[in-house]
């Protein structure tokens, strides 16, 4: 399917980075991680206003198991 791609901004590539341009028909992550930040973090962008007022992040984790990937070979 043709498509259109406008400007393009690759900051860090890794290794468990996945970058695609055109059709995809399947991504399979290698590797996960869980992550908790709060209010106005984790942002990303090249021109951002972000307005956040005092926050609290709920750090409690009651899961045993998070997004596994076990069968992705």
């Amino acid at each position: 399917m043709p498509s259109v791609v406008g400007a393009v901004n690759i900051s860090n590539v890794l290794v468990s980075s996945s970058v695609e341009f055109g059709d995809c028909l399947a991504i399979k992550p290698k590797s996960t991680a869980f992550t908790t930040v709060g209010s106005g973090s984790a942002n990303t962008g090249n021109f951002m206003n972000i307005t956040s007022s005092a926050s609290t992040a709920n750090t409690i984790d009651m899961d045993i198991n998070d997004q596994n990937v076990v069968g992705n070979a």
